[in-house]
């Protein structure tokens, strides 16, 4: 059968944009990258301004060593077969003033804490907002990709609209 303009219009139109999404795509994981590199220097900064202190910041990577999250804990001593071990216990949530007078036991330096910890959450809802994108990219990428190796051409042009409105849902 002939192919309808509209869909060869169509196929076009997701062979060109093909390559514009995986720029997009590539310049997320940068980004995502980088973000990563600030948690890392966030968790550095906070070491040396702290010193030894037992109400941390750690990070946690995904399985390509990018750091995934900035995170709050408490460092606790664990005594096991006659070892001492240090273990992190994770504080969920903002920062609370029980936290640092308790455990950081450094009420004074409490602005500094919660410096740290705005710039915490900030990063980590960077990196949530890149992750958000990157999902999305690389949905939209899967969906063009589909679209530019379809062999079949619709039989009329209400089914281009039909494609076009799948494309759409699967997308986004």
């Amino acid at each position: 059968p002939a192919r309808l303009p509209a869909h060869s219009s169509m196929l076009a139109r997701a062979r060109s944009h093909f390559a514009a999404m995986k720029a997009v795509i590539e310049g997320l994981r940068e980004t995502l990258w980088e973000v990563g590199e600030r948690m890392l220097l966030l968790q550095a900064d906070y070491r040396a301004a702290m010193g030894p202190c037992r109400l941390i910041l750690y990070v946690r990577k995904d399985r390509e060593g990018v750091p995934r999250g900035l995170y709050r804990g408490k460092l606790i001593k664990v005594e096991k077969d006659g070892q001492i071990r240090k273990l992190i216990v994770h504080l969920p949530g903002r920062l609370r003033s029980t936290s640092i007078f308790q455990i950081g036991l450094r009420w004074g330096e409490r602005e500094l804490f919660r410096d740290f910890d705005r710039k915490r959450l900030a990063l980590n809802e960077d990196r949530s907002r890149c992750t958000h994108a990157l999902s999305r990219a690389a949905r939209s990428l899967w969906v063009l990709k589909l679209l530019s190796h379809r062999q079949l051409p619709p039989s009329s042009p209400g089914d281009v609209d039909a494609l076009q409105d799948r494309v759409w849902r699967v997308a986004w």
